[in-house]
């Protein structure tokens, strides 16, 4: 049997080493614990004589870069996007109102008097029909803007930001007066 030094532990009580029985079961001696594993009889570490040699080269495979050791450790997503497609099923989308006659009228009413009256009344507060992207459906939107023109032949109320509102979107305007 190695012969062991008993080194006091300030964390050991009245049972004992704190440390479990599976340490205790190589050896006998209640004064084991993991520093004599690792330092000889005299207390100089065993691996002293190596500790200072080069680490060891390869003549087979160049060293690796350090951005490639570190993409080793990196997060790994089995599921690549997944995240995302959640998120985006997840969004609400609203589906577009149909106007009643009555609606109708009113707003063709305010569309006349803005192409009649523009320079006077460009500035108005619109509530409009924005369909989604990536989805069925859309969103109402509701914006204060700048009117530049009507434009009857495409069917569009166009700003003076670049936007252009298509007439059959819009669901309710308010004039403003400047």
């Amino acid at each position: 049997m190695s012969k062991l030094i008993k080194i006091e532990n300030k964390h050991d009580n009245e049972y004992g080493n704190k440390y479990p029985d599976k340490y205790h079961d190589k050896h006998d001696d209640k004064s084991y614990n993991r520093y004599n594993d690792k330092h000889d009889d005299k207390g100089y570490n065993k691996y002293h004589d190596m500790i200072n040699l080069p680490s060891p080269k390869s003549r087979k495979h160049p060293p690796m870069s350090l951005s490639n050791r570190a993409a080793q450790f990196a997060p790994f997503s089995a599921l690549t996007g997944h995240k995302e497609i959640i998120k985006e099923t997840a969004r609400r989308t609203g589906e577009k109102v149909e106007l009643e006659e009555d609606a109708i009228r009113r707003l063709n009413e305010k569309i006349m008097m803005i192409q009649e009256n523009f320079p006077n009344r460009s500035e108005i507060i619109i509530t409009y029909f924005l369909p989604d992207d990536k989805k069925e459906g859309g969103s109402y939107i509701t914006e204060r803007r700048n009117v530049k023109r009507v434009d009857p032949a495409y069917g569009q109320l166009l700003m003076k930001d670049g936007a252009c509102i298509p007439l059959e979107d819009i669901f309710q305007i308010e004039l403003l007066l400047n």
